[in-house]
């Protein structure tokens, strides 16, 4: 005995107007709406920085002006602690720890074996790693200023002239005082 199968019949086509249609219509949208945000930020930013841009600038630069000083009396590794015990509260004090590191640094007296084990800027994983491993409680004063030591130390460790030391910035060594250290 032979048994017959009957397959059901094929759905009916999709009704003018729906699917896809509709698909596209929402897709336009939601991609208008990721436009919009794009904007929106963009607009915030400058107006961020259009209102706070001068004090921005004024930190940074009392920060390599502090660096520089601070560089003038320290070896690499005591620029790294300085670095790492500075106090961030807010987006300025960020870019200043990395400024401040890299202008102490500048100036300093050579650690020996200070960048022998610092893994090249271009090796994320390396680097990511490594930080954590300079930075066990976290922090982003800390991440910063390594940030910036493997910077320095991938450019070559350079050196700021006698001519830029002396026209660091206005606050001079007298003007400085170190952060308690927290190493």
């Amino acid at each position: 005995m032979t048994q017959t199968y009957t397959f059901p019949d094929p759905p009916p086509p999709p009704a003018k107007g729906s699917g896809k249609s509709g698909c596209l219509k929402w897709g336009l949208i939601g991609c208008g709406g990721v436009i919009a945000l794009a904007i929106l930020a963009i607009v915030a930013i400058g107006f961020f920085v259009a209102r706070n841009g001068d004090g921005m600038v004024a930190g940074v630069e009392r920060a390599e002006a502090e660096g520089a000083a601070a560089g003038a009396a320290a070896d690499e590794a005591g620029c790294l602690r300085l670095a790492k015990a500075r106090k961030t509260e807010g987006l300025t004090d960020l870019a200043s720890t990395q400024n401040f590191t890299t202008e102490c640094l500048r100036r300093a007296r050579e650690t020996p074996g200070f960048c022998d084990a610092v893994p090249a800027a271009n090796e994320f994983r390396a680097t990511v790693r490594w930080i954590q491993a300079q930075c066990p409680q976290g922090g982003q004063a800390c991440s910063q200023a390594v940030q910036a030591m493997i910077g320095y130390c991938a450019a070559g460790r350079p050196k700021a002239s006698a001519d830029s030391a002396a026209t660091a910035g206005p606050a001079d060594s007298a003007d400085w005082t170190a952060p308690a250290d927290s190493a």
